[in-house]
Formats: structure tokens, sequence, C-alpha cells
């Protein structure tokens, strides 16, 4: 499936959602006390798309997560560049012997307070783990340690109390000590802008969410292998990178406190800060769950998977089967707990 091809079903599937979100079919604000008083906070209900919603001026959370991300293809040459190394393996170390695995863990620790009831900040700290065989080079690698730091203003534009839909805009500036694509040791800054949008389609009962995100990356050195970095950044357009995800999600109330729901994800991964290059795209589709278990507390639970996508034809081998598993993986999963006091 070609890159136009699979944007475009991403986005006609996304823009149905946005179009539900712009003119929701029954209008979500009312005059009444009770109304509010039950007003549901739908910045969590969403799983990875997230709700336009900053809570009330004062409010303070606490939320630990685990996202999970498993499922690669192969991308090396099954014949080793270095001729000395080509002797050395032995049969059972060939390349092509062994089987291919990827997974990825990231363990984040975030605080978030709000200054007003539109303003809120948050600062979060990050630890990683990475295991591949098979994956980007022969062999077993694994890495790991601290992921880094960031920091994130959001802002609430609109609120659904008072008009039709509820608005959100964000930043966030993040330090990573890992390249999240092959897990190798790099140092980066990225800066996330990022737009939410949110509706109550059935008041107190159905919710819909839009969420578009822009990353630019600037790789700031300070890898395994200066020499190797240097020669990198070297290159045209080495050292910067771009993301972008648009996402849309819906989520119906089933119980008291007990949010499922459906999200699909568009990602587009490049090079350079514009998209100079575009290196692969992925659609994603799961279900998710939140549940709120009491004062102030609650649980959420995502999983994605990668139902099409289109990867740049450059690398030796693409065992993908129409999706990317070199930018991305087959399966996320997000699992997290928050507090609010």
């Amino acid at each position: 499936m070609g890159f136009r091809s699979c944007g475009r079903m991403g986005l006609v599937a996304l823009s149905a959602l946005l179009s539900s979100v712009a003119m929701p079919a029954v209008p979500a604000f009312a005059d009444d006390d009770d109304n509010e008083a039950e007003r549901v906070e739908t910045e969590d209900i969403f799983g990875f798309t997230e709700g336009a919603d900053t809570g009330e001026a004062g409010e303070r959370e606490l939320a630990i997560s685990l996202e999970t991300r498993f499922g690669k293809g192969r991308f090396f040459s099954e014949e080793p560049e270095d001729e000395d190394l080509a002797v050395l393996l032995a049969p059972a170390e060939q390349p092509d012997d062994g089987p291919t695995r990827f997974v990825s863990a990231t363990v984040t620790a975030e605080a978030e307070y709000a200054l007003t009831d539109r303003l809120k900040i948050g600062a979060e700290i990050a630890g990683v783990r990475f295991r591949q065989s098979n994956v980007f080079d022969p062999g077993d690698f694994s890495s790991g340690g601290l992921g880094g730091l960031a920091g994130e203003v959001k802002y609430r534009l609109l609120d659904r109390s008072q008009s039709p839909i509820g608005l959100a805009l964000a930043g966030e500036v993040e330090w990573s000590r890992f390249d999240e694509v092959e897990g190798e040791r790099e140092d980066s800054l990225s800066a996330g802008l990022s737009v939410m949008a949110d509706v109550e389609l059935v008041p107190d009962r159905l919710f819909a969410a839009v969420n578009l995100v822009y990353e630019p990356e600037w790789s700031i050195g300070g890898g395994d292998d200066p020499q190797e970095a240097e020669e990198e950044e070297e290159d045209e357009g080495s050292g910067r990178e771009s993301s972008f995800e648009a996402s849309g999600a819906l989520s119906v109330r089933v119980a008291d406190g007990l949010f499922l729901g459906g999200e699909l994800r568009y990602l587009v991964a490049g090079e350079g800060l514009a998209f100079e290059k575009v290196n692969g795209s992925a659609l994603y589709l799961g279900p998710s769950l939140t549940a709120f278990l009491g004062e102030g507390a609650h649980l959420k639970a995502a999983w994605s998977t990668q139902v099409a996508g289109w990867i740049d034809g450059d690398d030796d081998e693409d065992d993908g089967g129409g999706l990317d598993l070199r930018d991305f993986e087959r399966n996320r999963l997000l699992v997290s707990v928050g507090f609010e006091f």
C-alpha cells in the first residue's frame, strides 16, 4: 500500500470523526448546575488520544504509565558488510538463521498542576528498555536507562459547557537519551505541538475526540560512538527529524465510572524539520478502557495494532507485509494509573 493510499485511508476515517466533533448531533452544554456537577472530565477517557479538558484550578495529579511497543521487521543485509565478520560468524550466528524480535518498554512518572481552570502545566521523567534480535543488525541487542525529561503546558481555548466543542492547545519540550526507533543511545531535543478537540455526542454518554500532533526533533549527539555520530551530522538532513500524528477516538460511558472506546491513529515519520523526506507511515486501530476507581483515581488501558502502512524502499529487506515495521511497531500497549488530589 502506497504512502498516499495509506494516508488517504487514515484521513478519510479521521475526517468522519472530525466532522462529528465540529458538528455534534446533540448540544452538549446546558445552563443548569446539576449538569455541571456531573461533568465528565475527558482528558483520560480516550486511550492514546487526549481530551481537551484541563481540570479545575488548584487540581494536582500524579500518573504512572507503561507503554510497550513490540513487533518489527528485518532491516539489514543478510551478508555482513565486513568480510572479516562474515568469516568469524558461526553458521548459527548468520543473520538469516535467527528470529526477529523487538520489544520496547517505557515507564513514565508525570506530575501535573492546574494553575487555572484553563491552564495546566506538567513535568515527567521516563525510563526505557529496548530488547531486539535481528532487526537493524544481526544478533541480540539491548539498551536502556534514563529515557529523558519533559515539560508541558496545556491551555483550553473552548469549554464544552459554554460552546459545542472543547478545544485545547499544548506544547511540550522533551530531552531524550535514546532513539525510539532503533533503541540506540542518542541525545535529542524535541518540541511537540498539539491540538485537541472533543465533544459530547450524547450528553454524559458518548464522547468523541480528535488530536493533531506535530513534533520536530534535533539530535544533539551523546551516543555511544561519537565519531559515528559526527559523520552522520555531516549528512544532509541528518540529526533533524519530524513526526506527525492524527488520531480520532470514541468513548462510551457503559456504567458509572467505566468507559469503553475505539481509536484510530495515523502516524508519519520523516527527515528534516518540515518532512523534506517521508520515511514511512502507519495506520493503527484498537480499543480503549478507562475506569474511575473512586475519589480522584483512574486506570486507563489502550491497545493499538498496525492495520496498514507505507515504508520508503531504501532498506535491504522489508518483511512487513504491507506495514511499516521499521519506523513503527506492529502493536502498542498503554497502561496508566492516575491520582488526583
